[in-house]
């Protein structure tokens, strides 16, 4: 259990990205020795003053290192989920508002269908693009 004055806790599920464990920890009239403070890039001397000891640039890589990553599997599941849609799409027959057929019409025909599946597979080529051009 944490001491009196820390509060420790789970942020919760994030949406695609559960494997990943982020929780927070709180302070609240608790002081916590500088020779105690995980300071590989950051370091606070006697008087309080704040100092940067690590590479900016180097933190900021790592975070948008992880983005890109985010981002380079968001667009795979996006156009997975598309082309089960559309695959289904194409083979699906309902209705027989062919004139002068009772064939029925394939789902993907319907101008309605295809304005919702089709920006969802335009979006995950975007999603792609723009993945290979940032981390480029």
């Amino acid at each position: 259990m944490p001491l009196r004055g820390i509060e420790v806790g789970d942020i919760g599920t994030k949406l695609g990205y559960n494997g990943m464990d982020n929780g927070y920890l709180g302070f609240e009239h608790f002081r916590v020795p500088r020779e105690n403070l995980l300071s590989k890039f950051v370091y606070v001397d006697e008087q309080g003053n704040f100092e940067v000891r690590g590479d900016p640039r180097a933190m900021y890589q790592v975070m948008m290192l992880t983005r890109v990553a985010i981002l380079g599997g968001a667009w795979y599941g996006i156009a997975r989920s598309s082309l089960f849609a559309i695959r289904y799409a194409v083979c699906r027959r309902q209705f027989k508002t062919i004139k002068g057929s009772t064939e029925e019409r394939k789902l993907l025909d319907y101008q309605t269908h295809m304005a919702i599946l089709g920006p969802h597979l335009a979006f995950s080529f975007m999603t792609n693009f723009l993945a290979h051009h940032i981390s480029e």
